[in-house]
């Protein structure tokens, strides 16, 4: 069955849940996805990557009853293709906030800052080997303002990788922001793994990818 997060525009097939499911968040920005998963599936466990300052701290706030648990991890950190720091952006939109440096008539930066960037490999491992959690990832929401090309073509690169994620919700940016690897290109690669389905409301790219091995019954 398909379920709605509220306030948010992710899909995802809860049939494929698992009973003590992990998720990642990548781009949290108010936590809303996190409350609502923690409230659906309470035994689960969230990790939270948010890099923006402003969104960070209103996270924070929303997800106060979640600090200093061990069910929702909390990481100020941007989710890339390599281990870094980089430049951030911050604008007057503040929902808007990205890597990328992109002005207009809406969006004016109010700051540059610098955050630390994770390997989404490297997450990987981070969730098997620090926080020893257990694979697989149930659901990886993306929602980075344009980062989501960049992540999804390292993770594709690897097998390992690519089994060790279920669902991956995803909101791609690539009407506001140029990228070296098209949408249609990912998409392409990821059919390769996953059944892909795109869903309303139309002026986004949202999408659902479901990985072809839970549909086959093979994990």
């Amino acid at each position: 069955m398909r379920v709605d997060v509220p306030g948010e525009l992710y899909l995802y097939e809860e049939d494929f849940i698992r009973k003590n499911p992990l998720f990642v968040e990548a781009g949290s920005f108010s936590g809303n996805t996190t409350l609502h998963l923690k409230s659906t599936y309470p035994d689960s466990k969230v990790i939270v990557l948010e890099p923006s300052d402003n969104n960070y701290k209103l996270l924070l706030k929303n997800l106060k009853d979640y600090r200093g648990r061990r069910d929702v991890i909390f990481m100020k950190k941007a989710l890339l293709d390599h281990d870094d720091d980089i430049d951030f952006y911050e604008f007057d939109t503040k929902s808007s906030n990205s890597m990328f440096a992109r002005q207009s008539e809406r969006k004016k930066i109010v700051k540059k800052i610098t955050v630390p960037a994770i390997d989404i490999l490297e997450l990987i491992e981070h969730i098997r080997m620090v926080e020893y959690l257990d694979l697989p990832i149930d659901i990886l929401f993306l929602n980075c303002e344009g980062s989501e090309n960049i992540i999804l073509e390292r993770l594709f690169s690897q097998e390992y990788a690519i089994k060790g994620i279920r669902q991956i919700c995803v909101s791609f940016h690539d009407n506001k922001i140029k990228q070296d690897t098209s949408v249609d290109k990912l998409l392409i690669e990821a059919e390769k793994h996953y059944i892909i389905e795109k869903h309303p409301p139309l002026k986004y790219n949202h999408y659902l990818f479901i990985n072809r091995d839970i549909i086959n019954g093979k994990k």
